[in-house]
Order: structure tokens, then C-alpha cells, then sequence
């Protein structure tokens, strides 16, 4: 079978991708923390717009996903941290890692889940540039070369009894 893409189907694809991460954005801007607000837009923008997992769920669900990976970048009290999270409406289970960059680890968890497939989805592994004062965020952005930076990545953990 073969599948033609054109340029149409990807510009709605496009389309509906960015009317997503609007409609997450309008939802965050409304968080109560004003200056967490801008922070969460950026985790917004690396999370949602990758098509995958994230675009699939209803937008409440989403910005109310990224205030806990905030929360969880936030509060991490070692060089790396996990976090196993309950998605309700679907009877999932996500875990949220952060650790710093470390080059090829995607690539072996995505070896991992070729031979484990029922095991996990890796979801999303965006490449971060934190800056803390403490353990408060000061800066979130894209890594730069010569920056210090964070990888976070999102797992789908499948018939896991967290």
C-alpha cells in the first residue's frame, strides 16, 4: 500500500497542531502563578507541538499535564529524578525523567521499546536549558551550545502496576 502525503494534509495537520497548543496556551495563561506563566507556555511549545501523544488529548488535560512537569522540574532535589504520574481519563501511567543531557540515551530507550514493545512508549525528549537560583527556575529555554541543559523525557508506561 502505498500513502501519499501532500502539501494540503500537512498544512492541516499544521493547522490543527497549532490551534492545540493555542488553545493549551490559553488554558496556561490563566495559571494562577504569573510568573510561572511564561515558563509553562515554553514547556507547552517543546511538548505539544511534535505531533504524538500529547495532541491527541483534550487541551485541559495537556496544560494541566505540563503544571505538573513544572512542578516536577521545579522541585527535582537530585541530578536525576523520576516521577510516575496516573492519568485517570485514560487508566495510564506516565513517567517524567529529568537528567542531564546525555548523549545517545534516547536512541537506547528507543532500542529498549523495539524490543520490549509492550512495555513503554517514549512520548516526548526535549533538550532543555534550565537555569535555577536554588531550586527556582530562572530561565527555560532551548539549549544553546556552551549551556548547561536538561533532558526531560515523558514514558507512557504500558499494563504497569505503578
Amino acid at each position: 500500500m502505498k500513502i501519499y502525503l501532500d502539501a494540503g494534509n500537512l498544512s492541516a495537520k499544521h493547522d490543527r497542531q497549532r490551534l492545540k497548543l493555542a488553545e493549551v496556551h490559553y488554558l496556561l495563561d490563566r495559571h494562577e502563578n504569573v510568573q510561572k506563566r511564561r515558563f509553562l507556555r515554553k514547556l507547552a511549545d517543546f511538548l505539544v507541538f511534535p505531533e504524538g501523544y500529547l495532541t491527541t488529548l483534550p487541551a485541559p488535560i495537556i496544560s494541566s499535564l505540563i503544571v505538573k512537569i513544572l512542578n516536577f522540574l521545579e522541585t527535582k532535589r537530585e541530578i536525576i529524578a523520576l516521577k510516575t504520574l496516573s492519568m485517570t481519563h485514560a487508566n495510564q501511567h506516565l513517567m517524567m525523567v529529568s537528567l542531564p543531557n546525555a548523549p545517545y540515551l534516547v536512541e537506547t530507550l528507543l532500542t529498549l521499546q523495539q524490543n520490549y514493545l509492550d512495555s513503554f512508549t517514549l512520548l516526548a525528549h526535549p533538550v532543555l536549558a534550565i537555569k535555577r537560583k536554588g531550586r527556582e527556575i530562572i530561565y527555560l529555554g532551548n539549549k544553546a551550545e556552551g549551556e548547561n541543559s536538561e533532558l526531560f523525557i515523558l514514558i507512557r508506561l504500558e499494563n504497569a502496576d505503578v
